[in-house]
C-alpha cells in the first residue's frame, strides 16, 4: 500500500503503468493510504500558490 501526506491545495499526479494519470489534491493537510499496485508512481506537484506567481 502506498502512503502519502498531502499539503494543503497540493496536487499529486497518480501515474499508471500504461502512462495515464490523474490528480488528486485536498484543500487541507492530510494523510492519505492509496489501496494501489506497488507500480503505480506518485509525483508531487508544485503547490498551487507557486504555479500561479508564487505571491
Amino acid at each position: 500500500m502506498l502512503r502519502h501526506v498531502h499539503q494543503k491545495d497540493q496536487e499529486v499526479k497518480i501515474i499508471l503503468p500504461d502512462g495515464s494519470y490523474g490528480f488528486i489534491s485536498t484543500d487541507r493537510r492530510c494523510k492519505v493510504s492509496y489501496d494501489l499496485p506497488a507500480n503505480i508512481k506518485i509525483e508531487i506537484q508544485p503547490p498551487v500558490s507557486k504555479q500561479q506567481g508564487g505571491k
